[in-house]
């Protein structure tokens, strides 16, 4: 089995392990709500209700990204990936505005929360088990370089953070007794929801725009400066951008006049492959082959034309 299919298999692995978490932490911290009355809970479960559509619509975009190119589609369907992390920050969003609202309402409308412990308990469960699930989805994403799990992955540590603050609020307001500890903790668990759902709508937009990542230049630069040092030619024109599931990279190599084409290319072929094993295996290269004497009064004359 190639490196590719593995990777396929085990991002399909992890959306399944998220959903079925997803879906059972949901249950969970509705539960937790419907005995506490906690805003705060109320909040925390609200999120879990745009996680879990957030994941459904990943899951399908995962599916369609794994597709063979086509006719109609002759570059594949990985930018799928940058609608599901652009609309899973939208969901966000939704959610943290409506936790918002309820909070607000809260506080000017006071009302004692209830039985707090048993409550809290299943909070803090649900963030414990939400940790080790998002740790594994980042690790699995960033190693697989699949923005799919990684923005999964932040949206499940993020739910986490956002438990982990109900806890530390309804412990204060245990302690205190104080009403109002119960829906401000829940406006600024809100309010950081929206703002994890701000930075994946702006990932996603950097990727359907296709800004270049400066880490990644910088890596193929070194890299493909050593080697044409070592083979006697030079390279210029270098570009990349991310389909939500690989790195799509074009530059041209400078050849001398007089070497062979078959050679050239022979040499062009062992850049490419060296780019590609960088990257583990998750790109395409395509490289355009020239004259060093030439390139210059070629690339003039193109732009007076």
């Amino acid at each position: 089995m190639s490196d590719s299919c593995r990777g396929d298999k085990l991002l399909m692995r992890g959306m399944t392990l998220s959903v079925i978490t997803a879906l059972a932490l949901f249950v969970v911290k509705v539960v937790a709500w419907l005995i506490s009355g906690s805003v705060a809970i109320l909040g925390d479960a609200a999120e879990s209700v745009v996680h879990l559509l957030a994941i459904a619509f990943a899951v399908y975009s995962l599916w369609l990204s794994q597709r063979i190119p086509n006719g109609a589609h002759p570059y594949g369907f990985g930018k799928i990936s940058f609608f599901s992390s652009g609309l899973e920050g939208m969901l966000i969003i939704i959610a943290g505005g409506v936790t918002v609202f309820a909070g607000v309402y809260k506080l000017l409308h006071p009302a004692a929360a209830s039985d707090m412990e048993n409550g809290n308990a299943l909070i803090a469960f649900a963030a414990i088990a939400n940790i080790l699930l998002g740790s594994y989805l980042l690790h699995i994403g960033r190693k697989e370089k699949s923005i799919i799990l990684e923005s999964d992955g932040r949206h499940t540590l993020a739910d986490s953070y956002t438990s982990i603050a109900v806890v530390v609020g309804l412990l204060l307001y245990t302690a205190t007794g104080i009403s109002w500890i119960d829906p401000l903790f829940g406006i600024a668990i809100a309010l950081y929801v929206v703002y994890t759902g701000l930075d994946l709508c702006r990932r996603a937009f950097d990727g359907l725009m296709d800004v270049a990542d400066p880490v990644l230049t910088r890596q193929l630069a070194t890299i493909l400066a050593t080697k044409c040092a070592e083979m006697g030619i030079d390279y210029h024109g270098l570009r990349h951008r991310h389909d939500g599931q690989r790195y799509i990279i074009d530059l041209h190599l400078l050849f001398p006049h007089r070497m062979e084409i078959g050679q050239a290319h022979k040499l062009a072929c062992e850049i490419e492959l060296c780019l590609e094993q960088s990257l583990a295996n998750r790109a395409h290269i395509l490289t355009h082959l020239e004259s060093w004497e030439d390139h210059e009064k070629d690339h003039s004359e193109e732009i007076r034309h």
